[in-house]
């Protein structure tokens, strides 16, 4: 995918995504928060006056993620028409079926494990749902998308930055941790270049962003079949993302 392409939320736009997007579409919400962060020390130059430091491709120093697994097998599935998200102080929310873009399977004679996957035209589509920023955008972003890849994704769009008058494409780029049970920010992608994070009170804030999106995982558990089914594993491969509850 190229790099025209970012999107940012900041902390108050929890709620605006809504909960939803906050879970299956979280890098989405991830990435707002984060890149509104970013706002004072785009672009480049500035990054490296903020502590940002260039790693080199962003492509070659994501292809250290975790390799991509091969699919879950679920005995005798069924695919219900929907299913509940328990979200904690986020409540709950009910996801449709959509084997074109939101696939969810639970497995038969027992098996206790519930598959969801989600494409990238269905994460966008999800935050399309719930919010301008996937869609027309606004004054700050515009031309979100997502490119999954394996074991990492990263988010594009382009950011208005106001002081210089112009719209300047960015990227949020993330990672699965070692476990599959989580996501890292790897750094900021900037016409396919890889910054890291810098020391300090900004990068201390970015993580904290993927925090909050890795704690609302951990505690988000899935309703269907008269059982209720926690998150195990998290995967990524060059399509889409899978969630793997049990």
């Amino acid at each position: 995918m190229q790099v025209q392409r970012a999107r940012r939320r900041s902390s108050p736009r929890w709620s605006g995504c809504g909960c939803l997007v906050a879970v299956i579409g979280f890098v989405l919400v991830i990435s707002i928060a984060a890149v509104l962060l970013l706002l004072p020390v785009l672009p480049g130059l500035a990054l490296r006056l903020a502590g940002f430091a260039p790693q080199g491709s962003t492509s070659q120093a994501l292809q250290n993620a975790p390799a991509s697994l091969p699919p879950v097998p679920v005995s005798n599935p069924t695919r219900p028409t929907t299913v509940t998200l328990n979200l904690g102080p986020l409540g709950t929310q009910t996801i449709a079926n959509d084997p074109a873009t939101t696939l969810i399977e639970i497995g038969g004679d027992g098996s206790p494990v519930a598959v969801v996957n989600v494409s990238e035209a269905g994460a966008l589509d999800l935050c399309r749902e719930r919010s301008t920023i996937c869609s027309s955008g606004n004054n700050q972003l515009r031309n979100a998308s997502i490119d999954f890849r394996p074991g990492a994704a990263v988010i594009y769009g382009e950011l208005f930055i106001r002081e210089v008058g112009f719209w300047q494409p960015v990227g949020l780029a993330l990672r699965l941790s070692a476990d599959q049970r989580q996501m890292m920010l790897a750094g900021v992608d900037i016409a396919g270049t890889l910054y890291s994070l810098p020391t300090g009170a900004l990068g201390d804030q970015l993580n904290e962003v993927v925090n909050q999106a890795n704690r609302l995982l951990r505690e988000m558990s899935l309703d269907a079949s008269s059982r209720r089914y926690t998150l195990d594993e998290i995967r990524l491969d060059e399509t889409s993302l899978t969630l793997i509850l049990r």
